[in-house]
């Protein structure tokens, strides 16, 4: 029996060994195979994971752009719309201060011909009623007498 364990021992090693081996080698097969596709799926991914990470890139700065666009052109719009409010505001008050302007000159007007027609007929009415009632008094007779004598002297002495 001592010589039978050696041979016994060898055999089961070898055993160990082959059948292992043997049964091994389709998972080990397998496992490359799997290993193979594994590694291929990984690197399309990270193909396609760097695809995108480069869109996501190119969307921000799109983003970005568009973003200063906005506030760019709404600060243009609130500047347009101030500029709007005062250009309106001074349309009215011109609408308005050329109205006045124009009310105030018609009432001038009015008020001047009413000023000068009543001054002119208060004026009128004095004079009519100064040449109805006709004066010489005894001072104008005089006047008029040695105004008429100093006529005729100057007359006679000028040749």
């Amino acid at each position: 029996m001592r010589r039978l364990v050696p041979p016994l021992i060898v055999t089961a090693v070898i055993l160990a060994v082959a059948v292992p081996t043997t049964c091994n080698r389709g998972a080990i097969a397998r496992a490359k195979a799997d290993a193979a596709r594994l590694t291929s799926q990984r690197d399309s991914l990270l193909s396609v994971v760097g695809e995108r990470e480069r869109q996501q890139a190119a969307l921000t700065i799109q983003r970005q752009t568009h973003e200063a666009d906005i506030t760019r052109l709404r600060d243009s719009a609130i500047a347009l719309e101030r500029r709007r409010a005062a250009a309106q505001l001074t349309v009215r008050q011109i609408r308005t201060v050329g109205a006045l302007q124009d009310q105030l000159r018609a009432a001038a007007y009015q008020t001047g011909y009413q000023t000068a027609f009543t001054s002119y007929q208060d004026l009128s009415k004095r004079h009519i009623a100064e040449l109805s009632k006709p004066r010489i008094g005894l001072g104008s007779a005089l006047r008029l007498l040695g105004a008429m004598g100093l006529g005729v002297v100057v007359g006679r002495a000028l040749p």
